[in-house]
């Protein structure tokens, strides 16, 4: 499978966010939808959820700009980054999590 990067977000339309709580065990976690120019759905789930930060006026759903950065035990994704690659303060639509997979790719 191949690695994901912010490629696999720019230029989608963000269809789904579904936040997952499970405060018996503290794993939470986000799934996320987007669809691609071709039509292409593709769904990803990121575990070990410890942040996520959303202002939203529901005005686009496109998604022009993207920062995905992955570390060991750590992904950051912002969906509106005040600057794309950067991690900053600035940031919308935020994630931070403990791992981020493909969990399915389809029409």
């Amino acid at each position: 499978e191949s690695m994901i990067t912010s490629r696999d977000f720019r230029d989608t339309e963000l269809v789904a966010i579904d936040i997952s709580y499970n405060w018996a065990t503290a794993s939470h976690s986000a799934q996320l939808s987007v669809v691609d120019l071709a039509g292409v759905r593709r769904e990803y789930k990121m575990s070990g959820m410890t942040e996520v930060a959303l202002i939203d006026q529901f005005d686009c759903s496109a998604i022009s700009h993207c920062t995905l950065q992955v570390s060991p035990g750590r992904v950051y994704l912002s969906l509106d980054p005040y600057e794309e690659g950067q991690e900053s303060d600035r940031d919308n639509m935020v994630f931070i999590a403990a791992s981020i997979e493909r969990v399915s790719v389809g029409r």
